[in-house]
């Protein structure tokens, strides 16, 4: 998590204004990749892009995190609206950003904490109400 916030602010040498990451032009973008089985960083010098993927069995699944993923960055100014090709949910970093590690971190763990456990209750719910509708015909069939 470190190499996420390690960040520094050159002056650019091509007089943009953006990010780094977005430009990757010159030697001193510094660009590097790390890459896990569920996570990538892409990092520059002065902004980090970093990708998370969680395990998907299903299409509910599927469902249930594009719901989350799709909520985050109404609340997150660090999540981007569209994540990056391949992967669950993109965290966005730059020099300036750096006073929000503490907040980053806690969406970066609840996201891989928190997302598992709800796909679960969804499952168990879904299948709690499916149990409950059956049982309600198996009554009202008694009854015929």
């Amino acid at each position: 998590m470190d190499e996420l916030f390690n960040l520094s602010d050159p002056l650019c040498p091509l007089g943009y204004s953006q990010p780094c990451i977005y430009c990757l032009q010159c030697p001193q973008a510094n660009y590097r990749e790390f890459t896990g089985s569920n996570y990538q960083l892409r990092k520059t010098t002065n902004s980090a892009i970093l990708n998370l993927r969680l395990p998907v069995r299903d299409d509910l699944e599927r469902l249930i995190v594009e719901t989350v993923v799709r909520e985050l960055p109404r609340h997150f100014w660090f999540v981007l609206d569209r994540p990056e090709e391949g992967w669950h949910v993109s965290i966005f970093v730059r020099k300036g950003d750096v006073w929000a590690r503490r907040r980053i971190e806690r969406v970066i763990s609840w996201f891989l904490e928190e997302v598992p456990q709800i796909i679960e209750r969804v499952r168990l719910t879904i299948r709690g109400y499916v149990s409950d509708r059956i049982a309600q015909l198996v009554d009202e069939l008694k009854h015929l």
